[in-house]
């Protein structure tokens, strides 16, 4: 089966169009349907950005993400300790199982996968497994909820402020930190990765 890298379709009408990834910062809609194609950003800041992103998430798991105080006693509050909160509430592992895949899990998987894929095509290779682990950075994408996780902290910070002294700890500022940094990650397009070294994914599949 040949090749065309520099054709790409409309995921929703498969209108077929010429791909040009110049890195002008432009964006390219479907003439049919209006559908966005590709945004051409440059990828210089992408490796930094997502090594950033590791660092800060990593200080998001170790450090505090939120600390409450009452009369004089203080509780820390992690995210592990959010996930296993919910087995202390009587909820099914499961949930304790799913909550920690979620919120941690999923997005430290991705940092790290992106992260791998880039430091190799940085020195313009592919990396070893690239065609697994691209498939696998694209179905962890939607699992991948610390977001979700901070406007959580958010309303529950809101709502026991009435109540409780409540006050971000050194993980919630790195968790924000972390969060803002892979929403700027995940606005890059990775389709150009797939033409660092073509030759590379003909053998890994096998045709070579």
């Amino acid at each position: 089966m040949k090749i065309y890298p520099h054709l790409i379709v409309c995921p929703l009408c498969s209108a077929l169009y010429r791909y040009r990834s110049d890195g002008s910062g432009t964006t390219a809609c479907c003439e049919r349907c209006h559908t966005l194609l590709w945004q051409n950003r440059s990828p210089v800041l992408l490796l930094p950005l997502t090594l950033a992103a590791l660092i800060t998430f990593s200080l998001a798991c170790l450090y505090p993400v939120m600390m409450i105080s009452f009369h004089g006693a203080r509780n820390d509050i992690t995210l592990w300790q959010t996930a296993w909160a919910l087995t202390q509430a009587g909820s099914l592992p499961l949930m304790t199982i799913l909550t920690a895949f979620l919120l941690i899990m999923a997005p430290l998987m991705q940092i790290m996968l992106l992260l791998w894929l880039l430091a190799f095509a940085h020195f313009r290779r592919r990396a070893p497994g690239f065609i697994s682990l691209m498939k696998t950075l694209h179905w962890l994408r939607p699992w991948s909820m610390a977001d979700v996780g901070m406007l959580g902290f958010l309303i529950a910070a809101i709502t026991l402020s009435s109540l409780l002294d409540v006050a971000p700890g050194a993980g919630g500022w790195a968790l924000a930190a972390s969060v803002v940094l892979m929403i700027i990650v995940n606005g890059y397009d990775l389709r150009p990765l797939w033409i660092v070294c073509p030759a590379a994914a003909s053998a890994e599949r096998g045709y070579a």
